[in-house]
């Protein structure tokens, strides 16, 4: 198992995986996964779960308009208290795109396309990309000037 700098663990093919239903559009601003863990969290994550009946619950959150993803656990505890939501900090880009490709697997794409289609949200995100393009284009933002 390879592991981080930290000496945590890093996620591989195999480690997570997502059910057909737990993907959710939430506020129309993202999109959220419950993600099963196959793997020692304990070692991942830093935790102690093993020495008690503790267990973790693991998530994606997806933000279409930025491109963005995180990655955030809850500990449960024996006596039933549940975490604080605990941010992973460290999730590599390997591991982001681990997790993308398991949400694409399940159908991302198609519910990006439904928020498109559906939320307020949905029509800034593309009123705001073809305008950057124009935007860009007018100003010859991103362009090399010196040779025009």
């Amino acid at each position: 198992m390879l592991q981080n700098k930290k000496g945590r663990w890093i996620l591989q093919e195999g480690d997570i995986r997502i059910g057909p239903d737990d993907m959710q559009i939430d506020d129309w601003k993202t999109i959220s996964t419950y993600l099963e863990t196959w793997f020692d969290v304990d070692k991942r994550f830093g935790t102690f779960t093993r020495r008690f009946a503790d267990y973790v619950n693991f998530y994606a959150i997806y933000y279409p308009l930025t491109r963005r993803i995180k990655a955030v656990y809850f500990i449960h505890y024996e006596d039933g208290t549940v975490s604080d939501e605990v941010k992973v900090r460290d999730l590599m880009r390997s591991e982001k795109k681990l997790i993308l490709s398991e949400m694409r697997r399940e159908g991302l794409d198609e519910l990006i396309q439904e928020m498109r289609k559906e939320s307020f949200p949905g029509i800034l995100f593309e009123w705001l990309k073809n305008g950057v393009k124009q935007m860009r284009s007018k100003f010859n933002i991103g362009r090399d000037v010196t040779n025009a």
